[in-house]
């Protein structure tokens, strides 16, 4: 660890943090802006936090379902655009599967689902 001074992407302030030696400038910056007061530091922080979290479920649930590699990739792409409000949720489907990404109050959530029907003539 290191002690360094980083520089809030919003204000320009700069603040002392401590951080792992092998951290670049541009991380020290994004670590120092996280730490940051101001209004727009703190939106863009729950912002990565609720994009991170989101990708985090996504992988979580679609982890051990091969056949849904693709579904995953664009919930996994839809995540950015969904914790900024640019998209108000997406759904897919494939195969029974349904799966569901959409913001909830504090972070985005998501589901998946799997249909299984039986038919007999």
């Amino acid at each position: 660890m290191k002690n360094v001074q980083g520089k809030c992407l919003f204000c320009g302030q700069y603040r002392a943090i401590e951080v792992p030696n092998s951290w670049s400038q541009a991380d020290i910056d994004a670590e120092a802006t996280k730490k940051g007061e101001r209004p727009e530091a703190k939106a863009d922080t729950e912002k990565k936090e609720k994009v991170a979290t989101g990708e985090a479920k996504v992988k979580e649930m679609f982890k051990d379902i091969a056949c849904l590699k693709t579904m995953q990739k664009m919930l996994l792409d839809a995540i950015k655009p969904l914790a900024e409000y640019e998209i108000d949720s997406i759904t897919i489907k494939r195969g029974g599967y349904t799966g569901k990404v959409k913001p909830g109050k504090d972070s985005l959530k998501v589901t998946l689902e799997h249909k299984t029907v039986e038919t007999s003539e």
